[in-house]
């Protein structure tokens, strides 16, 4: 709610522990199959992971290659990264080529940007390579 008998929220706010965060990325990692269930239609994860040229940038105006249906995208190291983030420096990242997925649960995020996304987000892929590169 925005406020104590207020209107609902349908722009953020999701609450959830670092483990249900961590299911939703694993979920995308596994192209929608949970323990080998279908339980998101085929076709979309492939279409919201695409990026949503129809749009153009607020910055450049040229189309977006970043963002899909809610799902940020870049590469990072030659290798896809599919980012969900939050208000407040909550990030999933999924990293398809390393079969990883990685929560980063906080309060606070940068206000500088790359690409249209906070830049710690670098800062977090670095430490997640330095990790997997041992």
């Amino acid at each position: 709610m925005d406020q104590a008998d207020g209107e609902e929220k349908a722009f953020c706010c999701f609450f959830s522990s670092a483990r249900d965060f961590a299911r939703i990325g694993q979920l995308i990692l596994n192209e929608e199959l949970w323990q080998d269930k279908q339980v998101i239609p085929q076709n979309y994860l492939l279409n919201a992971t695409q990026p949503a040229k129809y749009l153009k940038g607020h910055k450049d105006d040229q189309p977006v290659d970043f963002y899909g249906y809610h799902f940020w995208l870049t590469t990072y190291e030659n290798k896809e990264v599919i980012v969900l983030q939050g208000i407040k420096g909550q990030y999933i990242l999924v990293i398809p080529a390393m079969n990883t997925v990685v929560v980063r649960l906080g309060e606070k995020k940068s206000s500088h940007q790359v690409r249209y996304m906070a830049d710690d987000l670098f800062k977090y892929l670095d430490i997640t390579m330095s990790v997997l590169n041992q």
